[in-house]
């Protein structure tokens, strides 16, 4: 019994050695990883336009549609992609492509939690020379067929898209429709759930895609120390 406990004991403390490296490595991935994920993922696109302002938020979704229909791949300097957080996003900047004339589309879909169930004040920084409109979940929020330029703050309603939404827990969206004569500048997204502090949209994984890292980085620490075992000249 006593050559047993010697022969297990040193596999104990290498365990408990190993869980040790790995909670120090997650450490770092907990901080920057929220526990519940919001925001699953955000669709940047835009196509040539140079038609002007529409008069209805709904002729900024049929004009979308239409461009999209004449246009499925963006031509050159144009684009479309997925992008991991809604700030300092412009055509020219994000696609190197033109700095007017441009029609927008931005989609981002969310997951709801318990926790985050509730109002959501949104706010979007643009620059819409033609105007623009937000929906979520296909319901219009806002919209203004004026010149929009946030200019870098949300002080002035007037020139930023943004409302109050009730959101329950699961799945929702959020559109942008925006037309742009000149000159493209940079903007950005934010929202406020609940009383929390306004925050940049910004896509992160899943609770359960966290967990897989999670699992693989206490796999890899174990791994190591294995090796480093194996590695040891015995006597």
């Amino acid at each position: 019994m006593k050559r047993y406990f010697e022969n297990t004991t040193p596999l104990v403390v290498r365990a408990v050695a190993a869980m040790r490296r790995a909670s120090f490595l997650l450490l770092p991935l907990l901080c920057i990883v929220p526990v519940h994920a919001s925001v699953l993922s955000i669709l940047y696109e835009t196509r040539p336009y140079a038609g002007g302002n529409l008069p209805a938020a709904s002729d900024y979704v049929a004009n979308w549609d239409a461009l999209v229909l004449s246009n499925p791949v963006p031509p050159v300097g144009y684009g479309a992609g997925y992008v991991p957080e809604f700030t300092n996003l412009s055509n020219q900047g994000t696609f190197g492509g033109s700095s007017g004339d441009i029609a927008f589309h931005t989609l981002i879909t969310l997951d709801v939690t318990p926790s985050q169930a509730g109002i959501w004040n949104m706010q979007f920084g643009i620059d819409y020379g033609w105007g623009g409109a937000l929906f979520v979940d296909g319901s219009l929020v806002d919209f203004r067929n004026t010149d929009m330029w946030w200019n870098g703050s949300y002080a002035d309603p007037s020139q930023i898209l943004s409302g109050g939404v009730n959101l329950a827990v699961g799945g929702h969206t959020i559109e942008l429709f925006g037309l742009e004569l000149c000159c493209d500048g940079a903007t950005q997204g934010r929202y406020q759930a609940g009383t929390q502090p306004f925050q940049i949209f910004e896509a992160v994984p899943e609770p359960g895609t966290v967990t897989l890292i999670a699992f693989g980085i206490g796999m890899l620490a174990l791994g190591s120390t294995r090796r480093k075992s194996s590695d040891r000249p015995r006597r």
